[in-house]
């Protein structure tokens, strides 16, 4: 199980500067697609780990929140 979380860390960690790098380069589809890639490694209550259940959804709003901005900024959604 600790390989697993740590191989998850780092999979986070590299996507969230793919995500930031993409979204710096107007690479607004790759940038949604290493967010939603997030999402599926993040941890959830259904893995019986011991996170916090509210910092879990804290991650997935702060995902979301980043990926509405993409489309505000690509001009998918209007202001």
């Amino acid at each position: 199980q600790p390989d697993n979380e740590t191989n998850t860390g780092w999979i986070l960690r590299v996507d969230n500067a793919l995500a930031n790098a993409f979204a710096r380069q107007k690479e607004w589809r790759l940038a949604l697609v290493t967010l939603d890639h997030m999402l599926e490694h993040l941890p959830t209550n259904d893995d019986n780990n011991d996170d916090d259940p509210i910092t879990a959804a804290a991650y997935r709003v702060e995902i979301y929140s980043r990926q509405g901005r993409l489309f505000l900024q690509a001009g998918a959604v209007a202001e």
